[in-house]
């Protein structure tokens, strides 16, 4: 548990090491991990449950953060955090 929490600390502060844009640190640590709370919570939580209509004006409205959501529901995000995090325990 330690381990988990030192590589998510690491995950949520960023750095040159941390190979993930601040939305996708965001949609991670904030939404996936429930550290955070608020705004970016609520519209992620939102997004789960849009349509693809409504998925749209999310995209427009806000591109970034959008594109970190539409990589975690690709599973492309999951597993780029999966080997980042695999390659901090070991460290």
């Amino acid at each position: 548990m330690g381990a988990t929490n030192e590589w998510i600390t690491t995950l949520a502060v960023g750095g040159e090491d941390v190979p993930f844009t601040s939305e996708e640190r965001t949609l991670i640590v904030d939404w996936q991990f429930k550290r955070g709370g608020g705004f970016y919570t609520k519209l992620l939580d939102a997004m789960c449950q849009a349509d693809s209509g409504n998925l749209a004006k999310f995209e427009r409205g806000f591109p970034e953060i959008y594109a970190a959501f539409r990589e975690w529901k690709s599973g492309k995000l999951s597993r780029r955090l999966r080997e980042w995090s695999e390659n901090q325990v070991s460290i």
